[in-house]
């Protein structure tokens, strides 16, 4: 996911060929950037857009934001937590409001308190959710297959968010020198950690913060009693259930093959918006950071994802068919919740992730020869 925040949805059904966004003229390339005038968005949303410049875990992530709130407005509302460095409100091709922003603030400490803080408050009449800016940098569109990254990888969402509700945590206020593997040893304490994640930016710098999944939700608990607002190496730590785990835990998943080598994730999300709101795209890349042909798109609910499969199965994309279908992953799920129901017990977190594991590499080898 990247800072459009949560897709709006919308649906039609059917095959038709895609027209790209409202406004958008029915006989351009489907990915032409719309032109619009001073060489941004319309004036009238607050006037020129800012320049965005800041560090490493400074920068915050503005969910339901109302459609009338201006980069301006948004600055001025957060700058009660402290100063502000930069300040948007993201805008679709059209210049019309995504109801999200990023904010920037002097420092990581005010970053997170604004995370603590601000989320749940209300501005303009809505509870806006503030969190992390965890996806600040993903490929850029190339005309052929992009080059292998340069940076770490971004977060592995199948293994950070499986397991049961509750139980994975963001940690921040991390020092910028620990790793996963630190981080996993000192989580550790509070009881069995299944996956860690250090987040990095697109220069390969730790942004201070990171997500460690627990073995149950009650291990979790433990850890933000245990070490939330704990000194470590001259920083205090910031520990909380990621509620973007919990929200991309209920939601269902399909499998998109035969993609076109150039399309990214951003390009694949805006793609399959009509069917429904999208929590997660990502297109598969191999270790030389070449696409393999296919990728996971992630919808809030079974509608948008079924939804998604009648749309876009078989649809024509830059000239390549490609093929949608439920995730096998969520095929595989359903089968244990299935079984579990009947047993009266459920898989534990271990197994699920093992399960994730091979499937996703079942997907590779289906997908290489659908994606030459």
């Amino acid at each position: 996911m990247d800072y459009t925040g949560r897709s709006q949805g919308g649906g039609y059904y059917g095959r038709p060929q895609y027209q790209g966004p409202p406004g958008h003229h029915p006989h351009a390339h489907p990915h032409a950037r719309h032109q619009v005038p001073h060489g941004g968005y319309p004036m009238p949303h607050g006037g020129p857009r800012p320049v965005r410049q800041n560090q490493p875990g400074t920068s915050v992530y503005v969910g339901n934001l109302s459609w009338s709130t201006t980069w301006p407005r948004l600055k001025e509302f957060m700058s009660e937590i402290g100063h502000v460095a930069f300040a948007d409100v993201l805008r679709d091709m059209n210049g019309r409001s995504k109801g999200c922003g990023i904010v920037v603030f002097g420092d990581v400490e005010t970053a997170n308190r604004a995370i603590a803080e601000m989320s749940g408050r209300e501005l303009d009449g809505r509870q806006i959710m503030v969190r992390e800016d965890r996806e600040a940098h993903r490929f850029p569109r190339r005309s052929a297959r992009p080059p292998a990254p340069m940076h770490r990888p971004s977060t592995n969402y199948t293994a950070t968010f499986s397991g049961e509700m509750g139980s994975t945590v963001y940690v921040g206020g991390l020092p910028y020198s620990m790793t996963w593997q630190h981080l996993k040893d000192l989580m550790r304490k509070a009881g069995p950690v299944e996956h860690v994640e250090v987040m990095y930016d697109g220069n390969g710098m730790s942004k201070g913060c990171g997500l460690v999944r627990f073995a149950t939700a009650e291990d979790a608990q433990n850890a933000i009693r245990m070490f939330n607002e704990q000194p470590l190496d001259g920083r205090n730590l910031l520990v909380r259930v990621d509620a973007e785990a919990d929200k991309y835990r209920r939601g269902v998943s399909v499998h998109v093959g035969n993609l076109p080598w150039e399309v990214t994730w951003r390009e694949l999300k805006d793609l399959m918006r009509p069917a429904g709101e999208v929590i997660h795209a990502e297109v598969m890349h191999d270790n030389n950071g070449l696409s393999r042909g296919w990728g996971i798109v992630r919808f809030v609910s079974a509608d948008g994802a079924n939804a998604a499969i009648e749309q876009f199965n078989e649809f024509e994309w830059l000239g390549r068919s490609i093929t949608v279908r439920l995730d096998r992953r969520e095929a595989e799920r359903k089968k244990k919740e299935a079984t579990a129901g009947d047993a009266g017990e459920g898989e534990d977190a271990g197994d699920d992730a093992g399960d994730d594991a091979t499937n996703a590499d079942d997907d590779d080898e289906a997908d290489a020869e659908e994606a030459e």
